[in-house]
């Protein structure tokens, strides 16, 4: 969840010569006698070549998840329509979205009155689902669905806020019964708890628990009976955490539960805010946790991820120039990742309204999120374009795919080659500078048949969307397993994705 809610505001180095046009004209004509290559756009000041090569003989991970490419949070429930289609049009497969059970029943009630049915208050159809109608519009536009079941109604809590621990299991497990009969068959996972370690989040006042680790297990414990009592086929999982290491905050409590069967706890989550979510995530101290636990092997979702959570950053990883290299960058650290089955980023909210009683942090504006909103519409931020080139272009939100490592020292700042669901041997690379690149690259123990290919590039940037060809090389010769490009244009703080065809 947003943690704002925490109250916390808070090459290659060569000479760079630009080419003359008579002597770029003679190395193309040159050129074209082995490889016809089409050039989009315009040229930026580079340094001179270095080599990227991708070896594709053994695959780091060879199950790549398309959940890879997701998001949390929602949009404002009133651009659901607007936002939605634009979402799917980046190619997101992911959402981990909130039920606010505060925001769900009235709040001007007792527990004595919904024991009672006052006003037929037991009766799901007067609730107000307003702050679930992100589902439905999730599942329309071909997204997976997480639902995080957060907070509770504070006349149920012992604190007698939102933020308390239930003082009635009957009723409350009533509630997520209720919840998931009406909405279980367009949810892929429920996620019970959110960093449940932060008091602002989950308070124990006037409860009789000791800690934050028990109330979260019992918590956990009670909504994942409720759930299996009418659905036995969504996954259920937790506990979005937002610790990293050891007992990885209540996840280790919650994970040695003998109360809970291996139906009752199918998949780990947590968060990571850092300039390198992947490390952050400390992703081989879990599985050494998982497998201490006596559940080996189950799937990691990394459910909230950023550069930071302060909500009025200027950080140019945010909201500048980075924003798009910062993305790519985690992506493809996260493609190498066996373990991990999903990935969020933080977040579907807009970054220039208001947030809604629905959303986390209500009335705030936060600058995490992944689209403005003027004049009745929404533009996508540019972060939008990283995972536009990576699971559109480079088509691997298409289905599983491999994912292989890349020698790139001193040339760009990240690589990392992929197989997509359809075959194509893809190659992805990030220059993180202010300065435009010339890479030379290579493919490497291509399981193909010899002959010719064509080899297309895209850019993701500020400005590029990566949806469109910027450069297309035709008959380049695959041969042995080994195919080569020269001269890929890689632009300042860019993405760049090759595809071979």
């Amino acid at each position: 969840m947003f943690i704002l809610n925490k109250l916390k505001w808070f090459y290659y180095e060569g000479s760079a010569k630009i080419l003359k046009s008579k002597t770029l004209k003679s190395f193309l004509i040159a050129m074209s006698l082995v490889v016809t290559t089409t050039i989009i756009g315009t040229f930026q000041t580079a340094y001179a070549a270095g080599t990227v090569t991708f070896n594709y003989k053994t695959a780091t991970n060879s199950s790549g998840s398309p959940l890879l490419f997701g998001g949390s949070n929602e949009p404002s429930p009133e651009h659901n329509s607007n936002v939605y289609p634009k979402l799917k049009g980046a190619a997101f497969k992911y959402q981990r979205g909130t039920i606010h059970m505060d925001t769900l029943l009235p709040s001007n009630i007792t527990l004595a009155d919904y024991k009672n049915n006052v006003n037929n208050v037991q009766d799901p159809n007067t609730w107000d689902w307003t702050g679930l109608q992100w589902v439905d519009f999730a599942k329309a536009n071909g997204i997976t669905t997480m639902l995080n079941m957060f907070y509770a109604p504070p006349w149920l809590t012992y604190s007698g806020n939102a933020k308390g621990v239930p003082k009635d299991w009957s009723v409350y497990q009533d509630i997520i019964k209720k919840i998931i009969t009406k909405y279980g068959s367009k949810l892929d996972y429920v996620e019970p708890l959110n960093e449940p370690m932060t008091s602002n989040m989950l308070s124990r006042s006037g409860s009789p628990y000791t800690s934050q680790q028990t109330a979260a297990k019992d918590i956990y414990y009670y909504t994942v009976k409720a759930i299996r009592a009418v659905n036995t086929t969504v996954q259920v999982g937790g506990d979005g955490d937002d610790k990293q290491g050891g007992d990885f905050g209540a996840l280790g409590t919650i994970l040695r539960d003998t109360r809970l069967s291996s139906t009752d706890i199918q998949f780990v989550s947590y968060h990571a805010y850092s300039s390198d979510p992947v490390a952050k995530s400390q992703i081989g101290a879990m599985n050494t946790l998982l497998s201490n636990s006596g559940r080996a092997g189950l799937p990691i979702f990394i459910d909230e991820w950023n550069y930071t959570y302060v909500g009025d950053t200027t950080d140019p990883h945010v909201v500048g120039n980075q924003a798009a290299t910062f993305v790519g960058t985690t992506l493809m650290k996260f493609m190498l990742q066996p373990s991990v089955k999903g990935a969020a980023f933080m977040s579907f909210l807009p970054t220039n309204v208001v947030l809604s009683p629905y959303e986390d942090c209500p009335s705030c504006v936060i600058k995490q999120g992944l689209y403005t909103w003027n004049n009745n519409t929404a533009t996508l931020m540019s972060q939008t374009n990283a995972f536009r080139l990576l699971s559109s272009s480079m088509k691997l939100g298409a289905g599983t795919f491999k994912a292989y490592t890349a020698t790139y020292a001193g040339v760009v700042d990240t690589a990392v080659g992929a197989i997509n669901s359809a075959g194509n041997v893809v190659g992805t690379m990030v220059n993180d500078t202010s300065s435009a690149k010339t890479v030379n690259v290579n493919f490497t123990n291509i399981n193909a048949s010899n002959g010719t290919r064509t080899v297309t590039v895209y850019i993701a940037s500020s400005t590029n969307t990566g949806s469109t060809a910027t450069q297309t090389f035709t008959n380049v010769p695959l041969t042995s397993g080994n195919l080569s490009i020269s001269n890929v244009s890689i632009p300042a703080y860019s993405v760049a994705g090759i595809i071979i065809n």
